[in-house]
């Protein structure tokens, strides 16, 4: 995954604290098609979505310093250190896990697509691991 899209997934989510992470790469998608290039699908993102943020920050009169993760809340944060995780194509990946979620990227909450991210414990695997754990310590 491109960490810098990562990061700006982050920096995007403080001026728009009331958007779902579907939503803001929604509306990097609707901006990256704007653009003409022959750059990949993230590199698109990217770049529309650098020129966006700096616009919007202009309008909110901020300064790019402090834009980390730390303010955001702790289902983004995970989602995106969730999506730091997954294979490339930040869109498609999330656009899957919404998808997996039972809904559409635009409508999907952050916590669904954080259930999606997470492989489901099966219950097998839980009682080898304390099989195994339980014989160790014997």
């Amino acid at each position: 995954m491109n960490p810098d899209l990562v990061r700006l997934l982050a920096e995007l989510s403080v001026p728009y604290p009331d958007m779902r992470l579907g939503q803001v790469v929604e509306m990097l998608a609707s901006l990256a098609e704007d653009t003409a290039s022959s750059d990949g699908r993230d590199a698109r993102l990217l770049n529309a979505g650098k020129a966006h943020l700096l616009r919007r920050l202009g309008q909110l009169g901020r300064s790019e310093q402090g834009l980390d993760e730390e303010s955001l809340p702790a289902a983004r944060a995970d989602l995106l250190a969730a999506l730091r995780g997954a294979g490339p194509g930040v869109e498609a990946v999330l656009t899957g896990w919404a998808r997996a979620g039972g809904t559409r990227l635009y409508d999907a909450e952050d916590e669904t697509l954080l259930a999606a991210a997470r492989p489901p414990v099966r219950l097998g695997d839980w009682f080898l691991r304390q099989a195994l754990v339980g014989g160790a310590a014997e």
